[in-house]
């Protein structure tokens, strides 16, 4: 619940964010996991809820596997610390290989948007040089009826 409040000015449209649950078992605080999560996959930050079961029996294994299905997330397990690590070690991974991946699509837009704008001046010294080029043809042939009225 305390996601949904920190995530609600991060909308999906402009971020992807992010949840891990680590969890020892089964819910025991009178709460539902499942309809938190349901609830966080249609608000508008959409996270992505990876759970992750820390020693867990079955009963738990299908309540965190739902919570990651609901969202789109994925779900593991893990009996120790050792296991946990690299979990997360593995997330730490997908994030840098994201942050990368969004860097190299905003550098490239940045140079679609440069080269953008290299047409559009190109074109717009194109119809400079036709319309002064038109003007003074305009302006010869004036003066020239002009001076032939005289």
């Amino acid at each position: 619940m305390q996601a949904k409040d920190s995530l609600k000015e991060f909308d999906a449209e402009h971020h992807t964010n992010l949840i891990y649950v680590v969890s020892d078992g089964i819910e025991t605080c009178d709460g539902d996991p499942v309809a938190v999560a349901k609830s966080l996959a249609d608000s508008n930050a959409q996270p992505i809820i990876n759970t992750i079961g820390f020693n867990v029996d079955s009963e738990a294994q299908a309540q965190l596997k739902e919570m990651a299905k609901i969202s789109g997330g994925i779900f593991s397990t893990v009996n120790d610390q050792s296991d946990l690590e690299p979990e997360f070690e593995r997330a730490q991974a997908v994030l840098d290989a994201w942050e990368e991946w969004k860097n190299d699509v905003l550098f490239d837009l940045e140079n679609i948007g440069i080269n953008s704008s290299f047409d559009v001046m190109s074109d717009s010294n194109e119809w400079s040089y036709k319309i002064r080029n038109q003007y003074l043809k305009l302006s010869n042939l004036f003066f020239m009826a002009k001076k032939k009225i005289l």
